[in-house]
Formats: C-alpha cells, sequence, structure tokens
C-alpha cells in the first residue's frame, strides 16, 4: 500500500490533481505515467493493482486530495479484522 500512496503522492504534486475513474484507472494512471512499476503477478485480470491474495485493492482519491487505500487482506473481506487501510491528506 505504500506504494501506491507513494506514487499517487508524487503523481498529485507533478500534475496537481488525482488521476480520474475509480481503482484501475488510477492504477492505470500510475503506471502509464511511470510512477509506479508493479511486479506482473499483482496486476489482476481487469488490470487493477492487487494484493498478496489476489483481491484488488481499492483505491480513493477525492477532490480535496484525500488519499485512501483498502486492502481486504487474507480473509479477501474489507470488513474483516484482518484487513487494512491507509489514508492520508496531500497538501497542496
Amino acid at each position: 500500500m505504500k506504494a501506491i500512496a507513494s506514487a499517487l503522492k508524487l503523481y498529485v504534486a507533478n500534475v496537481g490533481d488525482c488521476p480520474k475513474g475509480g481503482s484501475a484507472d488510477i492504477f492505470k494512471a500510475l503506471v502509464a505515467r511511470g510512477y509506479l512499476n508493479p511486479p506482473r503477478d499483482r496486476i489482476g485480470a481487469s488490470g487493477e493493482f492487487v494484493d498478496r491474495w489476489g483481491t484488488p485493492y481499492k483505491i480513493i482519491c477525492t477532490d480535496q486530495r484525500e488519499i485512501v487505500i483498502l486492502c481486504a487482506g487474507q480473509a479477501k473481506d474489507f470488513g474483516a479484522p484482518t484487513s487494512d487501510y491507509y489514508w492520508e491528506q496531500v497538501p497542496k
């Protein structure tokens, strides 16, 4: 998750705004612009970044420059105790 967050913060700092779209769109924008270079086994069938258990991360970047990254964890359930999240507000 930290690699995604670091890439997203760099993107916002350089471009001035968050990539548009859903998780897969955000991930694709980070890869296309060279901010993120994930191993092939971490890219899901629909082109999204997946955790080590194969579940896609949920990546949210708001208009207020808030970054939220959710990982379902081993249980593959975003509400399970083993799920994890990252949150940060990117300064303007």
